[in-house]
């Protein structure tokens, strides 16, 4: 069926971003000194002009439209210093200080509604200080474990898509969002084995993230949007083990358990969260595992096929945790033939078994609608160095 053209509407969507980055760093001579450390200080600027309207086919009229205009400012300031004050015993220690100017010019028009048209401005100042410790202890020189404190921090930001609003109406500029932080404290031990052939490690951690923020996709129009969670703890265990099996032959296997799950929500996000929910496609397992052959056809080529099969555990779909994708696998392949160091041609395929498997999913006026993951897809890279 084709729509007529007095019926047909026109969409366009478009992000122009420019980016300003200067940063100066200074570093002591690797041991040298009893002490190793790092200073340094850094600029970044984002700009970005956006656009998204609709408009009929027939006689150019727009039906809606949103732009939004953005100047992010980060100012950054950091140290680090890492000290062996005894033969076996490594202290490291840093700092991160960072202060950002957000500010957005958003106009918002829709044909349905009144008043049509608004225009509105939002600016956003803030601040933090991050530190981050860890300590290690080295048995023999093929064994270490480590314990390590972090704390980190997330740009905010805002939805340009989307109009902020409260109880006088429509506000006229995005929705903002706050800066998400987090604590992470970690425990792990790292090993080599087999005059250090294979290399394995294992590591739990619990981190806790304030004003998480959960990116989805806005299932009609397709932006990307945020939305704040209060708090989410997340807990769990990751390891690995890597090997060279013989002079041609390398496999790989990677696992982790992550309960991820809401802890508070405040007055915004309730309505739409639930505590004790599990966090939205973050998988509770996932074991990763790889193979790769390093051949010789000739004196000048080589061939290197990879292998590699992921597997995903039940994963939560929505903000409640009632609307879950099963475990599922994806493999993934490819070769690379080598023509000294001057040329490559790679052979790929992702997703060769054509797993079906949802990466989103919501409720919408009664009707359920999902994104689904890539699908089998094959394809050929060449590359030359000269």
């Amino acid at each position: 069926m084709v729509t007529p053209p007095a019926g047909s509407a026109y969409y366009d969507n478009y992000i122009r971003e420019k980016d300003t980055f200067q940063e100066l760093r200074l570093n002591s001579n690797l041991g040298a000194l009893p002490v190793d450390w790092t200073f340094g200080a850094a600029f970044y600027r984002s700009q970005e002009d956006n656009n998204n309207f609709i408009e009929m086919a027939a006689n150019k009229m727009q039906v809606n439209k949103a732009a939004g205009k953005y100047t992010r400012d980060t100012y950054t300031a950091y140290m680090d210093a890492s000290w062996r004050f005894a033969p076996t015993w490594t202290l490291k220690a840093g700092a991160r200080y960072t202060k950002e100017d957000f500010h957005i010019d958003s106009q918002f028009y829709n044909m349905q509604r009144l008043p049509f048209e608004t225009q509105g401005s939002y600016q956003k100042d803030y601040s933090e200080f991050l530190p981050n410790f860890a300590i290690s202890k080295d048995f023999g020189k093929d064994h270490t474990v480590y314990a390590s404190y972090g704390e980190g921090m997330l740009s905010g930001g805002g939805t340009w898509i989307a109009e902020a609003s409260d109880s006088s109406g429509y506000l006229g500029h995005g929705l903002p969002y706050d800066p998400e932080t987090s604590e992470v404290y970690e425990l792990g031990y790292k090993s080599y084995w087999n005059d250090r052939t294979i290399v394995a490690g294992i590591n739990v951690f619990d981190m806790r993230v304030n004003n998480l923020q959960y990116a989805y996709q806005d299932p009609t129009t397709g932006a990307n949007m945020i939305a704040p969670i209060k708090e989410v703890r997340s807990r769990g265990i990751e390891g690995s083990i890597s090997a060279l099996i013989n002079d041609v032959w390398e496999a790989a296997l990677r696992f982790g358990f992550n309960d991820a799950k809401v802890t508070q929500v405040d007055g915004y996000t309730g309505a739409s969260y639930s505590e004790g929910a599990r966090i939205p496609f973050a998988p509770e397992h996932t074991v990763n595992v790889e193979a790769t052959y390093y051949g010789e056809i000739s004196d000048n080529w080589r061939f290197t096929p990879n292998l590699g099969v992921g597997f995903y555990g039940e994963m939560a779909l929505d903000k409640q945790g009632n609307n879950f994708q099963d475990s599922y696998f994806v493999v993934d392949a490819n070769v690379r033939f080598n023509y000294r160091d001057d040329f490559e041609i790679r052979l790929w395929g992702v997703n060769v078994t054509d797993e079906r498997y949802k990466t989103f999913s919501v409720n919408w006026g009664g009707m359920g609608l999902s994104n689904y993951g890539d699908p089998m897809r094959f394809g050929v890279d060449l590359s030359a160095n000269f």
